[in-house]
């Protein structure tokens, strides 16, 4: 215990007083692995491997009609209706689809399965791919 308090003390000194841990280290260039390994200096702290983020999204198309489709008919008929389209925008990425009138009808006319049950989502998503 006592040789963890020296490292965490360690780790204060190097973020400095003006800014909580780890604000600083971090906004000094220090990664995470690097605050690791002074806290867990002389403890054989040995890291496994590390992976660089990436920002990447999933959303198309087919997961907005699938969205479409967990809805009763209906409803997707009437925001067809009021806005004579389906549209939605990924907060995460930023893509904008668009669905028109005619692909939504003949498209959810001609869906088989139940969009509820993810197997039988990720089984079409599979042939897709394969194609």
């Amino acid at each position: 215990m006592t040789h963890m308090e020296a490292n965490l003390a360690k780790l204060v000194k190097l973020n400095g007083e003006e800014s909580p841990l780890p604000t600083a280290l971090l906004l000094n260039g220090m990664t995470p692995v690097d605050i690791a390994s002074v806290l867990l200096e002389g403890l054989g702290m040995e890291a496994l491997g590390s992976i660089e983020p990436k920002p990447e999204c999933e959303c198309s198309e087919d997961k907005l009609f699938r969205s479409l489709r967990l809805l009763p008919r209906e409803e997707v008929d009437s925001i067809i209706a009021e806005e004579g389209k389906i549209e939605a925008l990924c907060h995460f990425c930023g893509a904008k689809y668009e669905l028109g009138p005619d692909d939504v009808a003949s498209r959810l006319d001609s869906a088989e399965g139940d969009a509820s049950k993810d197997e039988e989502w990720e089984e079409m998503m599979r042939k897709r791919r394969e194609k």
